[in-house]
This record gives structure tokens, C-alpha cells and sequence, in this order.
């Protein structure tokens, strides 16, 4: 297969006025849609919701090393794997179909009080998302009154996002500090299509979160890896 497509969508490039971030748009959307049609099949080759209490191929790091099991935690009347704060998360898929184009999906829940973007008297709470050790998305997420970057990269002095923008849920239940508060939690759906034909694939998800795990913490759930044929 003979594809160029090395333009990501979540790229931030220097952008001033609205003008040149619908010129951005509808360029991205032209490449994206001519990079990946013709797609001839498509297979789910791995999917979980973790209310089977599935951790295989799962993996946590922190500060203290390897956790001896990832957590599994009961949220909004379900499961999901995390919550994490200030650590690592890791996971190698089972072995996947052939293939050239995969598409990596699930739920983000982000609990508690992120700060997205803030910079003044504080930090960005910074989320990375890695594939086979390359980065392909470095974001923030807000449930508060700060800005934040998603669903372009974070980069100081690009144009800001709203909070709880492109948000999936924004009304969930909180956790912890923010328990029984509707709105707790905000949920994000990340969806993202890359050129792999490996036989499987690892992601590496964590954080740049700061206070503490009361304060702001982040949890998976419904994790699908469809892996597609491109003639």
C-alpha cells in the first residue's frame, strides 16, 4: 500500500485568527478522508469493557515501579480500568489480523477538577497518548473554568479550546473530592486512525496531573482496537 499520510489531526500548527483555523480544518479534513477510503475491511480485533474484571495485557507503572496488579474500579454503575493519577499505563494487544490501518478507540473519563491549560499560578494538567513508543496525542483536558487544548495538541500560544470541549458526558458522577457531584467527571471519546501493519500493538497512556488523586484522576473504559484493510 502506498500511503503518505503523515499529517496528524491532532497536530498544532501556528494559528492566530479563526480565519486560518477553518482553512486548517477543512485541509485536514480533505487529507484525512483522501489517506483513508477505500477501505475494503475492517475487523474489531480486540474490544473490553472491564466488567469481566479483564486486566490481561495490562500493565502499571508509578513512582515506586511496577503496581502488582492494574486496578479495575467500579464507576457510574459499571467498571473501568484506573483511576491513575501520575502514573503509567501500558498495554499489548493480543496478536491482531493482517492489516495496514488500525483505529484506536475507548472512553476517557477525566475525575475530578482538571485544570487544562492553566499556566498562570499554576501548571497544565498535560495527557499523553503513545503508540508502539511514538506520541500521537499530548493534550489537556478541563472540567473547571481554564481553557484547554483538546482536541488539538497542547502547545503554549496555540488557540485555546473551551472546557468540556468536544466532551462525550459532561454530567457524571465525581469521585472522591468531587463525590456525589453531578458533573464530577467529564468523559471524552478518543478516536484515532493510524497506518500499522505490526501483529500487535502496545499503548502507553499517562499523565502530567498535579495536586492529588482526590483532586483529579483519569480512568478507561470500553476499549476497542479495530484494525482495517486499505487496497
Amino acid at each position: 500500500m502506498k500511503n503518505n499520510c503523515n499529517f496528524s489531526p491532532y497536530t498544532v500548527l501556528p494559528m492566530r485568527t479563526s480565519f486560518k483555523i477553518v482553512v486548517l480544518f477543512i485541509f485536514a479534513s480533505f487529507f484525512l478522508s483522501s489517506c483513508f477510503k477505500n477501505i475494503s475491511s475492517s475487523t474489531v480485533a480486540y474490544y473490553n469493557d472491564f466488567e469481566k474484571g479483564d486486566d490481561k495485557g495490562f500493565t502499571v507503572i508509578n513512582w515506586d515501579g511496577l503496581v502488582p496488579k492494574p486496578y479495575i474500579d467500579s464507576f457510574n454503575h459499571g467498571h473501568v480500568i484506573g483511576r491513575y493519577w501520575e502514573e503509567r499505563m501500558e498495554f499489548e494487544s493480543p496478536e491482531l489480523p493482517a492489516h495496514n490501518l488500525i483505529n484506536i478507540e475507548f472512553i476517557l473519563n477525566a475525575h475530578g477538577y482538571w485544570e487544562g491549560n492553566k499556566l498562570l499560578g499554576g501548571l497544565p494538567d498535560i495527557w499523553n497518548l503513545s503508540m508502539d513508543g511514538g506520541l500521537i496525542l499530548s493534550t489537556t483536558f478541563s472540567n473547571s473554568p481554564e481553557m484547554q487544548s483538546y482536541p488539538e495538541w497542547f502547545n503554549v500560544g496555540a488557540v485555546p479550546e473551551p472546557p468540556r470541549g468536544n466532551a462525550f458526558e459532561t454530567n457524571l458522577p465525581g469521585v472522591c473530592n468531587l463525590k456525589g457531584v453531578q458533573g464530577g467527571t467529564v468523559s471524552f471519546k478518543i478516536s484515532i486512525t493510524r497506518i500499522h501493519s505490526g501483529k500487535t500493538v502496545h499503548l502507553s497512556i499517562n499523565d502530567v496531573l498535579h495536586n492529588s488523586q482526590c483532586d483529579k484522576s483519569w480512568s478507561i473504559d470500553n476499549l476497542k482496537i479495530t484494525t482495517l484493510v486499505q487496497k
